[in-house]
């Protein structure tokens, strides 16, 4: 699997901190997951997206508060990177 991911300490929770992270969320995860993270973004809205086997799947909601692969700090820093 290769080297263990680092996922060093959580950003501090401040305005700037916060608004980069909807800055990178807006680009690179809203077109699937939506502008406020139902899963109801455009790509999944015309049903584009597909699993690694070509099968259709829709978009994680977030909101509902349950996350792949866990949702600690370092789960989600994996899951990401």
């Amino acid at each position: 699997p290769g080297e263990p991911i680092d996922a060093g300490p959580p950003a501090a929770s401040d305005p700037g901190t916060l608004h980069e992270g909807r800055r990178l969320y807006m680009k690179s995860c809203a077109a699937c997951h939506g502008e406020d993270g139902t899963g109801q973004g455009a790509v999944s809205a015309a049903g584009d997206l597909r699993n690694e086997d070509g099968t259709p799947t829709s978009a994680r909601d977030f909101t509902a508060g349950i996350f792949k692969g866990g949702s600690t700090h370092e789960d989600l820093v994996r899951r990401i990177v």
